[in-house]
C-alpha cells in the first residue's frame, strides 16, 4: 500500500484493517496492509495523522522499545492528534486468577493460570493456550471464549483450516508477501543451527531456538496495568490521559471504526486496558 498523510493510523493491525487508514503489520496478506518493522521509525512524516490506533501490539514490544514506539506515535501525530492503546489488563488477569484458584473449578483455574503466564512464558507456536482450546471439554471452551472473546473461537478454526503437511505450510507462507526476506530466513535458521551444533553442541542449538522464537513477536515481553501503561504515556509527553471503554473515544471518528467490538457489539479483546493520550498542541 501507498502510505499518505492525514489518514488514522493502525500499526500492529493482524486481520483488522479499514479502508482509508494505514494500516502496518509485521507481514501484510493484503494490498490494504504495509509490512514493517515497529522497531524501526514509523514510514511517516511529523505531524502527518489525525489518530493512531494499536491493539494488543505493546505488550510483545521489549520496556525500551515500548517507550521508543509511542514516542514515534507522537511524532507522526498532528497536535492535538489522539493515539489509543489497547494491551491486556494486568490486574483484571492477576484478579481473575487469585478468584479462580479458589472457586474450586479446575477447568477455570488452569485456564487463568494459562491466559496469566503462558505468553510470557511460552516456547513453541500457540503455547499452552492453544492445547487448552483445542483439547478441551465443552465447558473449558466456553469459559475461555468469555475470557478471550471471539479470539478463542479463531484459534480454533486456524487450526482447523491449516495446511496439512511441512510443504503445504512451507508453500502457504511463500505465497505471502516479501517472499525473498521468507525464503532467506528460512534457508539460512538450518545453517545456523548447524554451526551452532558444531561449535556449541545441544546447549548452543537450544539457546539459539529459544532466542529466535522469543524474537519472533509472539512472546509477551511486559505487561500493564493502568498505572505503568498511563505512566509510559506521560513519559514520552502525551496529554490528557485517559482510559476509555472499548466504544468509548476522545477522537469523533471513533463511532465508525469499530476496531475494538465484534459485530456483534462484545469486546473484541475482553479483559484490556484502552487508554488514550493527546498530543501537545505547542
Amino acid at each position: 500500500m501507498t502510505v499518505v498523510s492525514g489518514r488514522p493510523l493502525n500499526v500492529g493491525c493482524g486481520d483488522r484493517y479499514l479502508t482509508g487508514w494505514t494500516n502496518l503489520d509485521v507481514a501484510s496478506h493484503s494490498p490494504e496492509v504495509l509490512a514493517w518493522d515497529v522497531s524501526k521509525p514509523l514510514p511517516l512524516p511529523n505531524d502527518s495523522v489525525p489518530f493512531a490506533y494499536s491493539c494488543h501490539m505493546l505488550e510483545h514490544l521489549p520496556r525500551d522499545a515500548a517507550a521508543r514506539f509511542l514516542f514515534e506515535l507522537n511524532r507522526v501525530l498532528m497536535p492535538g492528534g489522539i493515539a489509543r492503546i489497547v494491551v491486556p489488563d494486568l490486574e483484571v488477569l492477576a484478579t481473575a486468577y487469585l478468584r479462580d484458584l479458589h472457586s474450586g473449578i479446575s477447568h477455570r483455574t488452569e485456564w487463568s493460570r494459562i491466559h496469566f503466564l503462558d505468553q510470557l512464558t511460552r516456547r513453541t507456536p500457540g503455547g499452552a493456550m492453544k492445547d487448552f482450546l483445542l483439547n478441551g471439554d465443552a465447558a473449558s471452551m466456553e469459559y475461555a471464549r468469555t475470557r478471550m472473546g471471539s479470539e478463542a473461537d479463531a484459534t480454533v478454526s486456524a487450526r482447523e483450516s491449516a495446511p496439512s503437511g511441512r510443504w503445504a505450510r512451507l508453500a502457504k507462507s511463500l505465497m505471502a508477501p516479501r517472499v525473498g526476506d521468507r525464503l532467506r530466513l528460512r534457508l539460512s535458521r538450518p545453517i545456523a543451527r548447524f554451526v551452532l551444533a558444531t561449535l556449541l553442541g545441544p546447549r548452543g542449538v537450544e539457546a539459539f531456538d529459544t532466542g529466535w522464537f522469543v524474537s519472533g513477536g509472539e512472546v509477551h515481553q511486559w505487561m500493564y496495568d493502568e498505572e505503568n501503561l498511563a505512566g509510559l504515556f506521560r513519559q514520552v509527553a502525551f496529554q490528557n490521559i485517559t482510559r476509555q471503554t472499548p466504544t468509548s473515544s476522545s477522537w469523533k471518528g471513533w463511532s465508525t471504526a469499530r476496531l475494538d467490538s465484534d459485530p456483534n457489539g462484545s469486546p473484541y479483546k475482553p479483559e484490556s486496558i484502552y487508554m488514550e493520550g493527546t498530543k501537545a498542541r505547542n
